[in-house]
C-alpha cells in the first residue's frame, strides 16, 4: 500500500507553512537537509478499480514547521531516530543530501511495501 501527498499551500495557508521562514537558507543552501515537524492529515482516498479497489489515502500537511536552533533539531532528531527504528527496526542514516522520495510518481513499487 501506497500514501500519495498534496504538496502545496495556498495562499491563505502561508501561516501553517513554516517552510516560508527560511525561504533564505533554501535558496541559498538548497541541498542542505532540513529538519521539519508536520501534520497531516488524509481529506481522500483514491480508489483503483482496475487493481481490486485498491485503496490510495491522499494526506495533505496541514502545518509544517522546520527546527531552527540547535536545540529544536537535537530534540526533534531524537524523536525522529527513535520512531524511524521503531518502524524500521534500523538506525535512520545520519542527515546528509539524500535522493528525495518520489513525491510526482504515480507508479508505486508495491514490492518495497512491507
Amino acid at each position: 500500500m501506497s500514501v500519495d501527498i498534496k504538496a502545496t499551500f495556498s495562499k491563505k495557508e502561508r501561516p501553517r507553512n513554516g517552510l516560508e521562514s527560511i525561504v533564505k537558507d533554501l535558496v541559498t543552501e538548497p541541498l542542505t537537509p532540513r529538519l521539519v515537524i508536520g501534520i497531516v492529515q488524509c481529506p481522500t482516498t483514491k480508489i483503483n478499480n482496475r487493481e481490486g479497489g485498491a485503496r490510495t489515502p491522499v494526506v495533505e500537511f496541514v502545518f509544517i514547521e522546520p527546527m531552527i536552533t540547535q536545540a529544536e533539531e537535537a530534540a526533534a532528531r531524537r524523536l525522529f531516530d527513535q520512531a524511524f527504528k521503531a518502524r524500521t527496526g534500523k538506525a535512520p542514516e545520519p542527515l546528509s543530501v539524500q535522493d528525495p522520495l518520489p513525491l510526482d510518481e504515480d507508479d508505486h513499487d508495491e514490492d518495497n511495501d512491507d
